[in-house]
């Protein structure tokens, strides 16, 4: 899409009451829908009980496409909008209470009067009966007070009618919101107060909160339930509320209030004593000395203070304990949501559930959390944090202190998992202590090496306190100015974690340890990539706003046409769908010149309204040719619950691909003449949830994609393929090796011919791992130039802001780049035993063909090297020799030499130098 800003003073036309001002806009001349949306029909939920209920809509699905058909009309210049009315939207009704304007495109001005999460609402200035409405958007940005325009399409959620937007424009701030309408309990659960804000007065809990955080209470004319969608309250059965202000919601056939913060409920502070039940069950019995709460199933009742609070629940511990060290005194409280607890707090538990949660110990489902007291005066100590340590299962050194209070003093770490963000807003972050580092290969923990795996400390700012942004190698400090700091030390989903409590000083020392860039590629080779883009769609967990797909897409295009050199054959995992990988190659033509197309193929995720997903392949036009294009869809007789395609397998066979892999075709020109080449593009099953069904699965993906290869094979034994993509499993996996042993001949692993070091693509829990591959056939070996993991993202951690304008962490997968020469190509690679050891090729005229720099393990590659003899020389550190080859070495097409050339170098020396060797080496960049 061409996109020509212009701006210009405009006066808003709203609708009576609404505050007329000048402002400044921005009005775009689109000549294509390359980054238009349609609203998506159905909003994400905001419970776990609303997301186990979402079913997709037939209606919704339909209008997605008719909307898509309007996108291609002509374009027009969009200075004037039409408004509507909220209170035409709320107060025209074609089926019981749903909007007769559901599935129609609208434009509304009002003011926003509560914000909750990513669902705010808008309220007419007027007020009155059915003049507010919900609004559903990730990442808006509004305030309450603020003016806005909304467009977008009405929709019905669970009886609440609300907009999914295309676009909010603020308009103006700090509005007065609009004055509450005074009503009573009967009269605020009718359809025409649904989104308005409201004020109830002379009200009585008649219910307390239960495991949802809902409660109850009335007034003479009735009862309502009273949300904690804004806001928990510990409210108590008898307890008199003077007033609450809330906006009125709708939700699975019931109106109720939604307060928007404490200071909206009107309650006395003084509560009467709550009495403790005589059947309190200590913190320390519900751990036990074991991995596995003794007492899972069990309602308890159980009593503690508050050490740490999250979005979810919060953590409790027991005020006395036992003194025991095999047993934690602390234990998670899952409420989810907000608890209206404060840490410090002496509360009660009531009839809570013992239960594990992937291993976690926990509380769930209580009946009732409450401010109490019976905790005594004395203040907890914190247990000192002990140390992770290579070689020592994590569960002996943290499983007793499991949910408690400790503190971390004088902790310095190395950086092995780069700083991590979440969309709850919890960050995240993987270190071992500095002293740790030299014993590591190349400084860093590899996946594949478990014993340094136990080594890491996993810090975590889900409590609240902040942690910077910090790359791989960085060196942390917590607690700078010498004092400790308190942390709760938690296990989540398979870590021990630190959970740092607000105002925890975490500093970074950058040591800029990874930089890595691409080699131009000679005139007679070209390249084919392979590359993660991590969904970037529009799906409603995605990138559904605009603005943020729009610098999305640019930071993807950054990352091609700068880091990947303009690619000519690029294998793309998580495009959203079809459309978005055309929207790349569209950006990729306006903004860069370089003549990219897409090829791309509906699969079963590809409709996915949350997390669309699907392969595609962009390929340079000025370069390669596409001659042909499938995607082959896996069929079995078991079932894996996708989504049902007619025609995509036989009769009680069901698919097994989600994302089918994608199967091209293409001519590639160049010196040479044309090439042929195949490339079939693979994005397999994922690792989350139950890994015992996900290896099934990718265990029949490998053999299907190792069967097509086979029939090209069969067909002409020296074919030219290419088999690539996110394969979701690790270098020396099963399914990987499936996929080489089961054609004949055998597969081709590029990484294979890569140093140790240089073998990742993705960090995960501070294991670097490479689940990204490309394989080729053996037609190609004698074409093999080189293999190059471009390490600008796995490294790199997820920033607090997006830069759009560079290379970096424009996904959580490095590409990977595989270079072909069709001449003939053979490459020399060595081990000269340390770190920055310069390595030069020299021509049998002593002329530099070649040079590098050996690793951070001493070992070095020199790649694409055109088929002749040649000679090395070697520039190691002063007070080393390495003894070079007398006789020169002959390279072939389709050849590896690889060298171990003796070196010599007094012990002491040695020995120092490995140290440093262990602790900086890996900072020297890679050539």
């Amino acid at each position: 899409m061409d996109v020509l800003e212009y701006r210009q003073i405009l006066h808003s036309t709203g609708v009576t009451g609404f505050p007329v001002k000048t402002r400044l806009v921005s009005i775009r001349l689109e000549t294509a829908p390359a980054y238009s949306t349609c609203a998506n029909p159905v909003s994400p939920s905001l419970y776990r009980k609303q997301t186990l209920m979402r079913r997709s809509n037939l209606l919704f699905s339909t209008l997605l496409l008719l909307c898509a058909l309007v996108l291609t009309a002509p374009a027009t210049l969009r200075a004037q909008t039409t408004i509507t009315p909220i209170a035409d939207i709320q107060s025209s009704l074609n089926s019981g209470d749903d909007s007769a304007f559901v599935g129609q495109s609208v434009s509304v001005q009002g003011i926003v009067t509560g914000i909750y999460g990513s669902l705010f609402f808008v309220e007419e200035p007027a007020g009155g009966p059915w003049s507010g409405i919900a609004v559903f958007q990730r990442g808006h940005g509004v305030a309450e007070g603020d003016a806005v325009q909304v467009t977008g399409v009405v929709a019905e959620y669970y009886d609440l009618t609300q907009i999914e937007p295309t676009a909010v424009e603020i308009l103006s701030s700090g509005n007065p919101l609009p004055a509450p309408a005074g009503l009573t309990a009967k009269e605020a659960a009718g359809e025409q107060w649904e989104g308005v804000l409201v004020h109830l007065s002379g009200l009585t809990v008649t219910v307390g909160p239960d495991s949802h955080g809902e409660w109850r209470v009335k007034d003479g004319s009735g009862g309502l339930l009273v949300d904690d969608k804004g806001v928990a309250f510990n409210a108590q059965p008898g307890q008199e509320i003077a007033s609450i202000v809330a906006i009125v919601d709708h939700a699975f056939g019931s109106y109720r209030l939604i307060p928007r913060n404490l200071a909206d409920i009107d309650a006395p502070t003084e509560r009467p004593p709550v009495e403790l039940p005589a059947d309190l069950t200590p913190i320390y019995d519900i751990q036990g000395d074991g991995p596995e709460t003794p007492l899972a199933g069990r309602d308890l009742n159980v009593l503690g203070i508050v050490t740490g609070i999250n979005a979810l629940g919060f953590y409790l511990q027991d005020p006395t304990g036992d003194d025991n060290p095999a047993t934690s005194d602390g234990v998670y409280v899952y409420t989810a949501r907000r608890p209206a607890v404060a840490v410090g707090d002496c509360v009660l538990v009531r009839q809570a559930a013992a239960s594990e949660y992937y291993e976690k110990t926990e509380l769930t489902e209580a009946r009732s959390v409450a401010t109490v007291e019976g905790c005594g005066s004395a203040e907890l100590q914190p247990s000192p944090a002990p140390l992770a340590q290579r070689n020592q299962p994590p569960e002996e050194i943290f499983e007793p202190l499991e949910g408690m209070l400790v503190s971390v003093e004088g902790l310095t770490g190395i950086v092995q998992g780069p700083t991590k963000r979440f969309d709850s807003g919890d960050v995240e972050m993987a270190l071992v202590v500095e002293g740790l580092s030299p014993y590591l290969p190349g400084g860093r923990v590899f996946q594949n090496r478990a014993g340094d795996a136990d080594g890491l400390i996993f810090l975590s700012g889900g409590l609240g306190a902040e942690l910077p942004d910090a790359a791989w190698g960085d060196r942390v400090t917590i607690g700078s100015d010498g004092g400790p700091v308190l942390a709760v030390l938690d296990y989540n989903f398979g870590k021990y974690q630190l959970m740092l409590l607000p105002g925890a000083q975490v500093t970074v020392e950058q040591a800029n340890a990874v930089v890595d860039s691409l080699p131009a590629t000679a005139e007679d080779a070209f390249a084919v990539c392979t590359f993660n883009v991590l969904g970037l769609g529009q799906g409603r967990d995605q990138h559904p706003n605009p603005d943020d797909y729009a610098q999305q897409l640019h930071k993807r295009a950054v990352a091609i046409a700068q880091g990947l050199d303009g690619c000519p054959i690029i294998g793309l995992q998580e495009t959203g769908t079809p459309a978005d990988a055309a929207n790349l190659a569209q950006l990729l033509r306006e903004e860069f010149d370089l003549p990219y197309a897409a090829v791309a193929i509906e699969g079963p995720n590809s409709s996915d309204r949350d997390f669309p997903l699907t392969n595609s392949l962009l390929v340079r036009t000025d370069r390669a040719t596409v001659v042909a294009a499938e995607s082959v869809q896996g069929c079995s007789r078991f079932t894996f619950g996708l989504r049902f395609m007619p025609g995509t397998c036989p009769p009680r066979q069901f698919a097994f691909f989600n994302r089918p892999p994608l199967v091209v075709d293409l001519t590639v020109a160049g010196p040479w003449g044309e090439y042929p080449l195949t490339v079939i593009v693979n994005h397999w099953k994922s690792k989350g949830g139950d890994e015992s069904v996900n290896i099934v699965r990718r265990t029949y993906q490998a053999e299907h994609v190792a069967a097509l290869v086979q029939a090209r094979l069969d067909a002409n034994p020296d074919a030219h393929i290419v088999v690539l993509g996110d394969l979701n499993d690790y270098y020396e996996s099963g399914p990987v090796a499936i996929l080489q042993e089961q054609t004949s001949p055998s597969l081709r692993h590029s990484l294979d011919n890569l140093s140790p070091a240089d073998r990742y693509t993705y960090i995960f829990n501070g294991g670097s791992q490479a689940l990204d591959h490309i394989l080729y056939s053996q037609g190609l070996q004698a074409a093999f130039a080189g293999v190059d993991p471009l390490h600008i993202n796995a490294d790199f951690p997820v920033y607090g802001a997006l830069d759009p304008t560079t290379i970096f962490r424009a996904s959580d997968h490095d590409p990977v780049v595989l270079t072909l020469r069709p001449g003939g190509a053979g490459w020399i690679g060595g081990d000269v035993a340390m770190a920055g050891v310069g390595v030069e090729l020299v021509d049998e005229n002593g002329e530099v063909a070649a040079q590098t720099v050996s690793d951070s393990l001493g070992e070095f590659r020199l790649w694409g090297l055109v088929p002749g003899r040649y000679g090395l020389r070697y520039a190691p550190p002063a007070g080393t020799s390495v003894e070079a080859a007398d006789t020169p070495l002959d390279v072939t097409a389709g050849s590896s030499l690889y060298l171990r050339p003796p070196v010599s170098q007094r012990r002491a020396e040695l020995g120092a130098q490995a140290a440093v060797a262990g602790g900086v080496m890996a900072f020297v960049p890679k050539e």
